[in-house]
């Protein structure tokens, strides 16, 4: 019983691994859309973003004031007590290494 318990975590753990976006959220300002969005969620710290300003310069970071988060369905800042959690979103381009 206790192997079968184990295996159903180990296999839902590894599932949502491949489902979930690597890296920290960080665009690569490579398409227009990515300027035209702006803004974009770091996927390790829900108090920080990451903003594009131009093509293939690379993203700044950003920082949200005390007591608020970033949320991303509304792209800015809003305080702790209206955050939720969203599903995380990889950004259209990656920066190159």
């Amino acid at each position: 019983m206790k192997f079968i318990v184990v295996s159903a975590f180990l296999l839902v753990l590894a599932v949502s691994s491949l489902a979930a976006p690597s890296g920290n959220g960080q665009p690569g300002c490579a398409t227009s859309q990515e300027i035209e969005t702006v803004l974009y969620r770091n996927l390790w710290d829900p108090t920080a973003y990451w903003k594009c300003t131009e093509l293939k310069v690379p993203a700044s970071a950003g920082r949200c004031p005390d007591e608020e988060a970033f949320q991303d369905s509304v792209k800015k800042c809003v305080p702790w007590d209206q955050w939720t959690w969203e599903p995380l979103k990889a950004p259209p381009s990656v920066p190159k290494a």
